[in-house]
């Protein structure tokens, strides 16, 4: 029989989890024309943020889903609905280029998108993104991991490895030491190019671990990162399963399932339009 602790804190996960859900879905109500209503002011920097914070609302909620309610439909539905918010991206630099606009799209704003892209199985539309956020017109604004965390998914999505070493020296001049939430996946990211899978899911297995560690932290709760009690136990470690996804298509086999890193979503592709 569960222990009045144990059985206290499922209620709160579980109320945690309806209230995470109510308010993704509300954040995310009227997104079509928000950002229908921001393209037609040219406010394109305004539009960016608004599309990356939708995707992040995206990502929270097909977490929960995945982790908690284990639905996986709700889950690949909740990241498409993400995913095609970054096909906004076109359009606003179509129209930055026709324009002559000085404007400059932060690169940062990409990984939301992108990680959504990858996690419902869209593979053209994170090849469409990687290639935007190389335009003239996206530039890391802020110095912090996220900008380069996307130009090395770029990089790898399209096959640019050469450019990985560049990227890192780039961002270890400006940013420094990477935040701890995200050191551990610059390293998977660089085990792709050698299509080493038995290395690659020693480093998976490894940051797994880290995963769950963080989970029992009594630091802030952040969205996907594991930290926290009650939010560790609804996320997946999205950031894992977008970089495996990225692997399997360069022909890295990937046996590895957990929890936070369900074999189920790496595996998921769609049939898109043109393939």
């Amino acid at each position: 029989m569960a222990s009045k602790a144990a059985q206290a804190r499922a209620e709160e996960i579980a109320g945690y989890a309806e209230r995470r859900k109510e308010n993704c879905l509300t954040r995310l109500i009227n997104t079509p024309e928000i950002l229908d209503e921001l393209f037609q002011e040219t406010e394109f920097e305004q539009l960016s943020f608004s599309i990356q914070s939708r995707c992040n609302y995206a990502l929270l909620l097909g977490m929960v889903h995945a982790r908690f309610d284990k639905d996986l439909a709700a889950a690949f539905k909740a990241f498409d609905q993400g995913a095609v918010l970054g096909e906004w991206y076109g359009r606003i630099l179509d129209a930055i280029e026709h324009e002559k606009s000085a404007i400059k799209i932060d690169t940062s704003h990409f990984f939301n998108p992108l990680f959504c892209a990858l996690l419902s199985g869209r593979w053209r539309l994170c090849q469409q993104l990687a290639a935007w956020s190389e335009s003239p017109a996206c530039i890391i604004k802020e110095p912090h991991d996220t900008g380069y965390i996307v130009r090395m998914l770029a990089a790898l999505i399209q096959g640019k490895d050469e450019t990985l070493p560049a990227i890192l020296e780039e961002r270890a001049k400006h940013v420094g030491k990477p935040a701890p939430a995200y050191a551990s996946y610059f390293d998977l990211m660089m085990k792709i190019p050698s299509q080493d899978s038995g290395v690659f899911e020693k480093e998976l297995s490894r940051i797994d671990t880290e995963f769950h560690a963080r989970a029992k932290s009594r630091a802030d709760s952040s969205m996907g990162y594991g930290y926290g009690k009650v939010d560790g136990a609804l996320n997946l470690d999205f950031m894992a399963l977008g970089i495996c996804k990225i692997a399997s298509k360069r022909g890295i086999v990937i046996n590895f399932d957990s929890d936070v890193i369900p074999k189920a979503v790496v595996s998921l592709w769609q049939q898109e339009v043109g393939e």
